[in-house]
């Protein structure tokens, strides 16, 4: 982007951040790969754009799915970040099973460990059944034998994860 462009997008979501104040309401902006978006790719876009804001209510989000696309390393935002990211979301470089990708697991949890962070952790995969979300996700193929395993091996992965990582 250029520096026109980020002083509007910064214009823009101050009207959207100041109207959310008024609700109590935080805003949370989440960075994703270029290929979906042009705009915030890493932490560190992220975490410009709300100083340019100026809001108190602006938090960050990460996705393991889009860092791993986007950034040198998985614990260099997360601690970068620290209390301002208040939602991460864990899936495997392939939006499949957990363990059977190339996501560093260790390195995720043990950073923020780091930062002591205590807000959700959320599985976010996506399967062929929902054809309009697989469609719009690109899943092509089967990375699970279902939804509902999916959910159930990522449940007790993250939970062993946060034990080992005192989350």
């Amino acid at each position: 982007m250029d520096e026109r462009q980020w002083r509007h997008s910064a214009e823009s979501l101050k009207e959207v951040a100041v109207e959310a104040q008024a609700y109590d309401l935080c805003l949370v902006l989440e960075p994703i790969n270029r290929y979906e978006s042009f705009l915030i790719n890493t932490a560190a876009q992220a975490e410009r754009l709300i100083e340019m804001i100026d809001e108190p209510n602006l938090r960050i989000q990460l996705d393991t799915f889009h860092m791993n696309i986007e950034e040198n390393d998985f614990q260099t935002p997360i601690r970068s970040l620290g209390e301002k990211l208040v939602h991460f979301h864990v899936a495997e470089n392939h939006r499949g099973r957990f363990g059977q990708g190339t996501v560093p697991w260790d390195a995720v949890f043990s950073a923020l460990a780091e930062i002591h962070y205590r807000g959700a952790i959320v599985i976010e995969t996506f399967v062929p059944e929902v054809a309009e979300v697989a469609q719009a996700a690109a899943i092509w193929r089967r990375m699970a034998p279902s939804a509902d395993a999916i959910a159930r091996e990522g449940l007790a992965f993250i939970r062993r994860m946060a034990e080992r990582y005192d989350l």
